[in-house]
């Protein structure tokens, strides 16, 4: 097209270097004038009759596609980047050009020192989910089934270059290790805080799988930032802790072997949050900003004191001796079952009870709401 620009790709040395494209004699013969090779890429597009255009030197046009990334964050990030990443469909030929043009720009061999290029979300009926085919769930309505942490989570399962399939089972799955990983560090902090008797701690085999864990994710990161491993080895982690814990022996408590347990929990607890998957242990109650439903919970606090009241009176009432001995069974019953109610009430308020052997604890789900039961079609 006339007053067009086009960057001549045999004018740099290494253009290729993301993808080798091979280009038959056929198209090299049947190249238009405009360009020197079919691999040529406009800088510069003339502008048609009733297009919008800006003057420039060589008339009058529109940058190029691949202009605007490689202007953006040459101005912000200057004549080189560290890490640049995007989809792997604008792997070539967006990227391809935009590290000639940047090279060519800057007088550079290499403008990018990492690109990591991830795959598609797709929908299991409709293909790659995309705004152009009308198949995208908005985060407003994503978030009425799952939590934040759980999509993560759903990611973390997959390496990040795999096309990756959106459907329910899917997230139950990953709903199911974010939980296990919750329920390891509310177990944890129990433990530790002397809420519930624990096993017999090995704190040498504990710290040694710690720290053999520690170099396992180190490496699997290294290598092209592989999460799904990484997830693997803190799920095998939690594994290896959990038998210790649950092998409980009535002769032995060990709340002054602790040291490795709470490392084991930091750990856990850390690698998760610098994937940004958050946890609601580790707050004391105070500093916990609890936005649960306080309608809910004062009408279930309300339903729960009725019930106590209401079988303490009839056992007042109640003057037959012989009568009592059951009658005390058929309240603990009913007791019990209005202390499970009244924890499953909370829990629909986002509130989250453990019971331990010696006590309770609780933690606050910031979603809101536990959805580890949700069902549904998208």
């Amino acid at each position: 097209m006339q007053g067009s620009v086009y960057f001549d790709v045999k004018s740099l040395p290494g253009y290729g270097k993301l993808v080798q494209v091979v280009i038959d004699e056929a198209e090299e013969i049947s190249n238009s004038m405009e360009k020197r090779s079919p691999q040529d890429f406009a800088l510069w597009k003339g502008s048609k009759e009733y297009e919008p255009f800006w003057l420039a030197p060589w008339g009058k046009g529109r940058p190029g596609w691949h202009i605007e990334c490689s202007a953006i964050a040459s101005a912000l990030l200057g004549e080189s980047i560290d890490i640049h990443s995007g989809g792997v469909d604008l792997l070539f030929p967006h990227h391809e050009n935009e590290e000639a043009q940047c090279c060519a720009h800057h007088s550079i061999p290499q403008w990018t020192n990492y690109w990591l290029h991830s795959g598609h979300l797709h929908l299991k009926e409709s293909g790659k989910m995309s705004k152009s085919l009308k198949n995208t769930i908005s985060i407003s309505d994503f978030l009425k089934e799952y939590t934040s942490n759980e999509f993560r989570m759903f990611c973390l399962l997959s390496h990040y270059r795999n096309s990756i399939e959106f459907t329910h089972s899917s997230m139950e799955h990953a709903q199911g290790v974010y939980r296990k990983i919750e329920d390891f560090l509310v177990d944890c902090e129990a433990s530790i805080n002397g809420y519930k008797d624990t096993g017999v701690i090995d704190e040498p085999e504990v710290l040694k799988s710690l720290e053999e864990a520690r170099i396992s994710i180190r490496s699997a990161l290294a290598d092209d930032f592989d999460t799904s491993k990484t997830t693997s080895i803190i799920m095998n982690l939690i594994h290896f802790v959990n038998k210790m814990l649950l092998n409980k022996r009535n002769d032995v408590y060990v709340g002054s072997q602790a040291a490795g347990l709470v490392a084991c929990c930091n750990f856990v607890k850390n690698t998760m949050e610098s994937f940004g998957v958050t946890s609601s242990t580790g707050q004391k109650h105070s500093e916990t900003t609890v936005t649960a439903d306080v309608g809910l919970v004062i009408d279930s606090a309300l339903t729960f004191r009725n019930t106590v009241r209401e079988l303490s009176i009839s056992s007042l009432k109640d003057k037959d001796i012989e009568n009592r001995a059951e009658k005390s069974k058929s309240n603990s019953e009913a007791l019990l079952k209005a202390c499970d109610n009244f924890r499953d009430d909370l829990r629909s308020a986002g509130i989250i009870i453990k019971d331990h052997n010696k006590k309770s604890s609780w933690v606050y789900n910031k979603a809101g709401v536990d959805r580890t039961k949700t069902t549904g079609k998208m």
